[in-house]
């Protein structure tokens, strides 16, 4: 999920979050929306074109236009460093502890088989296979 890009304002670059972006809008109703944004790769003259977009469940984020395909796989894929450095960090964990607040229980887990993104599996990021240590019991409140 991108929340940030650059406008041009005349010949200058200017940053934007997601953020001031729609509360500009509220300020000058279809001005901002419409506006064409860019990504925030560098130099300025590989910027790819953005939009805002609104997902189905009512959350905003800025989102590179069709047709770019080939352009935004030359520059990484849409991915950031960060992004990608997360992955690679969870793939190399052994077990962790997975803080389930709706239940208030900690569930400790180990990974038994970790996969990155591949071909085959172009939707998912990272795929992990993973047991309890200590087992989930509902708890009855009759």
């Amino acid at each position: 999920m991108k929340k940030w890009a650059f406008y041009k304002e005349g010949t200058e670059w200017r940053k934007i979050g997601l953020y001031a972006a729609l509360a500009k809008e509220k300020e000058e109703p279809g001005q901002w929306r419409r506006r064409t944004y860019y990504s925030t790769h560098s130099p300025a003259s590989v910027r790819l074109r953005m939009h805002i977009r609104k997902s189905s469940k009512g959350t905003f984020s800025f989102a590179y236009n069709r047709g770019q395909e080939a352009e935004i796989e030359r520059l990484g894929g849409g991915e950031s460093l960060i992004h990608y450095l997360y992955k690679i960090a969870i793939s190399e964990l052994s077990h962790t502890t997975l803080k389930l607040y709706n239940l208030n229980k900690d569930v400790k887990v180990k990974f038994t088989e970790t996969k990155l993104k591949n071909a085959y599996t172009l939707m998912i990021d990272i795929m992990i296979l993973m047991f309890s240590l200590n087992l989930l019991h509902h708890q009855s409140t009759s």
